[in-house]
């Protein structure tokens, strides 16, 4: 075997070690993203459920949330601010998981997902005649996005 062969075959070695180098990479930073994604759903998750929490753990909250459910309109002055604040605190939640969630590639299979666990949660939450009062006059704080996403999950298109 003479010197070109030698430098021929180093190249094609070469060529295969960054190939693999690349995969290698290509792997890893799929996999970042990946975790990334986890992260961030796990924040969300426990920033609902701190906010579930605070409703949970004090019945005066749990029964203010009921009734202005029931009736936002029935809702003494200072009720109003306290179940408005809340359900801000909610929504809150729920536009900054939207804006995240919109960063991603729309074929992404995990934003897929999570766009359907987001409106679950906004279903849940938003699809009682008080909670549907009171957004009628705190949409405009939010989004285009999430306000659509709302109205497809409550029938208040």
């Amino acid at each position: 075997m003479n010197w070109t062969a030698l430098a021929a075959v180093g190249q094609v070695a070469g060529a295969a070690a960054v190939f693999v180098t690349l995969l290698y990479l290509a792997r890893q930073v799929a996999l970042s993203n990946l975790q990334a994604d986890l992260d961030a759903y796990r924040q969300t998750m426990g920033s609902l459920d701190a906010w579930q929490r605070s409703i949970y753990e004090s019945e005066e909250l749990t029964d203010l949330v009921v009734r202005g459910r029931r009736s936002y309109e029935s809702l003494g002055e200072t009720e109003r601010i306290r179940f408005a604040n809340l359900h801000h605190s909610l929504l809150n939640i729920a536009q900054l998981e939207y804006d995240y969630l919109q960063q991603l590639p729309s074929r992404d299979r995990f934003r897929q997902l999570s766009e359907k666990r987001l409106g679950s949660v906004v279903r849940g939450y938003m699809n009682h005649p008080g909670v549907l009062k009171f957004w009628e006059g705190a949409h405009w704080a939010y989004g285009p996005g999430l306000c659509r996403l709302v109205s497809e999950n409550t029938g208040d298109a």
